[in-house]
């Protein structure tokens, strides 16, 4: 929903298959992901999209779909699916527990980096407040991540501050948790999420100010800690192509990478 402008996302119900595209209105791509399906009525929503994407002269590309996925549709479609060169993304689940924790010797950088966040910092932690929108765009403004603009996923600032300015409006409606990281009086950081299934949640936005050493890892872990005990695993979304963030994300040792693909279905 808070990236539908950016993605300019649609959507369709058909069968109580639920049907996102994404993409340009000039692209010769119609890129769609497919959720609540069962085997039973994957073949006929498929053959529907199939012939929609041919009555507007576009390419049908099946997107987020996991591997099993792919060959239950490959096993439907044999000699219409190519999936070549075509793996899209991944997202990188932990174990809530060694988020919390920290242990043992792959852990020690970011239980050093919280240490010294604690020891040189007069810190509070409180639970985000989206009435204090100003702050958290204020912040997001000025501690935007510099990305290559030749990538695909390439997001400008206007867009990340639009994303979280209509987050922020509905929070409440979205069923979004975050917290907000001050030293003193002023906000250095603030994260948020939502439930993604019964045992996993996913961290949709994080901002901070690295001027304060160890800012990222004390964050995190605040609100890993303080998230309800059912909560096994946090999905921490994907990398976006963007190096920095791939490192960042693999020095929390995920327990499991997901895959996304996705796969053409030929006219």
């Amino acid at each position: 929903f808070i990236w539908r402008e950016y993605n300019n996302t649609k959507w369709a119900l058909l069968d109580n298959v639920l049907l996102l595209s994404y993409g340009k209105n000039n692209s010769s791509d119609l890129l769609c992901s497919l959720h609540n399906f069962t085997e039973d009525n994957l073949r006929r929503t498929i053959e529907i999209l199939l012939e929609y994407a041919n009555s507007i002269n576009k390419r049908l590309i099946l997107t987020s779909i996991t591997k099993e996925d792919s060959r239950i549709i490959e096993r439907l479609f044999p000699d219409k699916c190519d999936n070549e060169g075509l793996f899209s993304s991944c997202e990188y689940i932990y174990n809530r527990t060694d988020l919390k924790l920290l242990p043992g010797d792959k852990y020690r950088r970011k239980r050093a980096e919280i240490k010294k966040f604690k020891e040189r910092y007069q810190y509070r932690c409180v639970p985000l407040n989206p009435d204090l929108k100003d702050e958290y765009i204020k912040l997001c403004n000025n501690r935007h991540q510099e990305q290559d603009d030749s990538n695909e996923c390439f997001i400008s600032v206007e867009t990340d501050i639009y994303v979280l300015n209509d987050a922020l409006d509905n929070f409440e409606r979205l069923d979004l948790f975050g917290i907000s990281l001050y030293v003193e009086d002023k906000l250095i950081a603030f994260t948020f999420g939502s439930k993604l299934t019964d045992n996993m949640v996913d961290v949709m936005y994080q901002k901070a100010n690295t001027e304060y050493y160890g800012v990222y890892s004390m964050i995190y872990n605040l609100w890993v800690s303080g998230l309800p005990q059912e909560y096994e695993y946090i999905n921490a979304e994907e990398d976006l192509g963007i190096e920095n963030l791939r490192k960042a994300k693999m020095l929390y040792r995920p327990c499991k990478i997901e895959n996304n693909y996705r796969l053409i279905i030929r006219k």
